[in-house]
């Protein structure tokens, strides 16, 4: 019975370590689009793991956790994006990323590439680094000037997508 009870304390003693020393959050974030509809991101907190990005291939889509829920139809360059909920991920390219949306995946599931909506996006290597995934909805600027953008900072990838 002793010996039971320490394994269990050091059991609960290390993963509650473990826990308070990395949390994953959940979070959501909710934007109104100039056109009107909603967009809501859902998502968990997750260290970036480069290792783990260097290992994709080019033309690969990798899907985040990270769910957008929009309320109605939007686009992003000539990309129609109906209402919905998507997973929001990335295609590799040979020196750069995209951002694109896949309907929305359960773990494990795997995306299919024809389903794939490309957003019209840029991708930055020199916005800091993001010690964990962190998503948003925000102005855009430069090319994307006058749009909502959908953003994902992760490592020292940083990409954005408008949504018009």
């Amino acid at each position: 019975m002793k010996r039971t009870l320490s394994l269990t304390a050091l059991l609960f003693l290390g993963t509650s370590a473990t826990a308070l020393a990395d949390p994953h959050l959940t979070k959501t974030v909710t934007a109104k689009l100039p056109s009107t509809v909603e967009a809501s991101i859902n998502y968990y907190t997750v260290p970036a793991n480069m290792a783990y990005i260097e290992k994709i291939k080019v033309g690969d889509f990798t899907p985040s956790r990270a769910v957008l829920s929009l309320s109605g139809a939007t686009s992003s360059g000539s990309t129609a994006v109906p209402a919905g909920e998507y997973t929001i991920g990335a295609v590799r390219n040979a020196s750069d990323w995209t951002l694109a949306l896949h309907p929305k995946l359960a773990r494990g599931d795997q995306p299919d590439s024809s389903k794939l909506l490309l957003l019209h996006s840029s991708f930055s290597t020199a916005e800091g680094t993001a010690h964990h995934s962190d998503f948003d909805v925000m102005p855009g600027h430069g090319t994307m000037e006058g749009k909502a953008v959908l953003t994902w900072h992760f490592g020292t990838l940083y990409l954005a997508g408008a949504l018009e």
